[in-house]
């Protein structure tokens, strides 16, 4: 038996490991306008700073654990702390967009490695009863990456430089592989053989890398563009390919049956939905804060943190209580406080304060994390211990499928409410200036031309330099005070339809997460509710 002392060292080397690539998905973020500055690219271009690392991870989750079933987690573990501190070099190291976006694309591979296999070798730490535990603090660390991240990448850059977003990760790797070669013990899936199931893995691969390509580009060339229609048509064809080949194989890298298992089923759903939801509490209000309620990026980001840190505490309050009552009620519970907090997204405005906000990211992330962990857990307990490293594979692709599907649904719907609000805006602009006695008909004509002339993506100022070049140019015995005032009553109702597309949005968003109170209860068989509240 392992001393303690090696269990925790062993411990902190997954946990570091594992934090790692999490926190990567968001240190980046905020750095991206910097290194596209640097770079001198579009702000699409550097979109793919992001875009090329999740949708690496995105495809070789399933495959990555599979793998580590068969050759070992704890090798497959290491390799990709490897592949990980390299590629974290060489980004920080680039000098070109091309090299910057390959040695992302790589570097989420070895985090595709890292993440699946690090719970399954986890749990093969430690008692088993205490893997309720174990789940918590998975979920806290989870919440604990989101939120540290932005503010992280931020001290980074500005003490230093974008390039330190990266460099961070090598001695964290570096720690990580030594404590994991001298204290982590071994795991497979006894039940595996070594044929790798090459047919099945290239297929699932193309059909996850066009299924999350497709929701990426999704919200800018449009759901029923060309381009979009034919790569769900590339994702439907190869995973139609991979479902039959998996069934005709003796050794399937993914064995169908796992998803016969309707509480593993119902809670990868929920998870895939827990992913959209988690969207809705970091993303999406946090550009409702920036561009919008005028915060800065940091007061934004510390804002922001009560939803994962919200997450973190309640992840590690419910795993064990989840463990030991079931987590049926915590997953249904979860879900509903998920979403009736994207609900309550919907209910701020301009004009909202820190508290009006940090209290609805609270619920919503008290949800969150009480849904992770129980969830999570379920989803450990109900399949054979041999298949954790799979199952594990499997629920983080859903999550992660999620978060992706989630931006691309926010930004589709937001697009679709920003054009018919948009519109009233100015049909009621119009109204206000010609009601308007006190402006000359040159100023309200150069009023009506702004208005009629503005677009969706409308920039917080546009009105001021209407203002100013409509003052400039005053040649009657209008006052400036007069056009000003003018400028601000169109400015605020352009502002006040924006918050409605938004509250439209988060609306919209919370009744796709109420179908995942469903999920989040039958997460788990009844009798095993009654066996642990016994």
């Amino acid at each position: 038996m392992k001393s303690k002392t090696k269990m925790i060292l062993a411990m902190v080397a997954i946990i570091l490991g594992f934090f790692m690539p999490q926190v990567d998905m968001t240190i980046v973020n905020i750095t991206v306008p910097f290194i596209g500055k640097y770079l001198g690219i579009s702000a699409d271009a550097a979109s793919w700073i992001l875009n090329s690392y999740n949708l690496a991870l995105a495809v070789c989750l399933i495959s990555a654990s599979r793998l580590g079933d068969q050759f070992g987690r704890k090798k497959l573990f290491v390799i990709g702390l490897i592949i990980f501190g390299l590629m974290s070099f060489l980004c920080g190291i680039s000098n070109s967009f091309v090299m910057l976006v390959v040695c992302r694309a790589i570097q989420g591979i070895g985090a595709a490695i890292i993440i699946p296999v690090s719970l399954p070798m986890t749990i093969n730490e430690v008692p088993k009863n205490k893997m309720g535990a174990v789940v918590g603090i998975w979920g806290a660390i989870a919440g604990f990456s989101a939120a540290v991240g932005p503010g992280l990448g931020g001290i980074l850059t500005n003490i230093f430089n974008w390039r330190f977003v990266f460099f961070v990760n090598i001695p964290i790797a570096v720690i990580s592989i030594v404590l994991s070669l001298a204290c982590v013990s071994e795991s497979y899936d006894n039940t595996a053989t070594r044929k790798i199931d090459w047919l099945g893995m290239i297929s699932l691969a193309i059909g996850t890398f066009a299924l999350v390509l497709a929701l990426i580009k999704a919200p800018s060339i449009g759901w029923g563009s060309v381009e979009c229609l034919s790569l769900l048509a590339i994702f439907v064809i190869f995973i139609a390919a991979f479902v039959i080949i998996e069934t005709k194989i003796k050794e399937p890298m993914l064995p169908l049956w796992i998803l016969k298992i309707k509480p593993f089923s119902a809670s990868s759903i929920a998870l895939f939905v827990l992913g959209l939801g988690m969207m809705s509490g970091m993303y999406f209000i946090s550009y409702l804060l920036t561009q919008v309620m005028q915060f800065s990026e940091l007061k934004a980001g510390l804002l922001v943190s009560a939803f994962p840190i919200t997450g973190m505490v309640s992840s590690i309050i419910m795993g064990p209580l989840s463990a030991k009552y079931g987590s049926r009620m915590f997953g249904a519970i979860g879900m509903l406080l998920l979403a009736l907090g994207a609900f309550l997204y919907g209910g701020l405005t301009r004009d909202s304060s820190n508290i009006d906000i940090i209290w609805r990211l609270i619920v919503a992330g008290f949800g969150m994390g009480t849904t992770f962990s129980s969830v999570t857990g379920a989803s450990m307990r109900v399949v054979p211990y041999d298949k954790v490293g799979v199952s594990s594979g499997i629920t983080n692709m859903g999550r992660i499928l999620g978060t992706v599907l989630g931006i691309a649904l926010l930004l589709t719907f937001f697009n679709v409410f920003l054009k018919s609000d948009i519109q009233t805006a100015r049909q009621q602009s119009i109204v206000a200036v010609n009601a308007n006695k006190e402006l000359s008909q040159n100023n309200k004509d150069a009023f009506l031309n702004k208005i009629k002339n503005a677009g969706v993506d409308i920039q917080v100022g546009a009105f001021n330099k209407a203002h100013a070049t409509s003052a400039s140019n005053s040649s009657d015995k209008d006052k400036v005070t007069e056009i000003s005032n003018m400028n601000s009553s169109v400015y605020n109702i352009f502002e006040d339809n924006i918050v409605k597309s938004f509250s439209k949005t988060f609306k919209t968003t919370s009744v796709l997460l109420f179908l995942g109170i469903i999920a989040g209860f039958l997460c788990e068989p009844k009798k095993e509710l009654e066996s642990g509240a016994k």
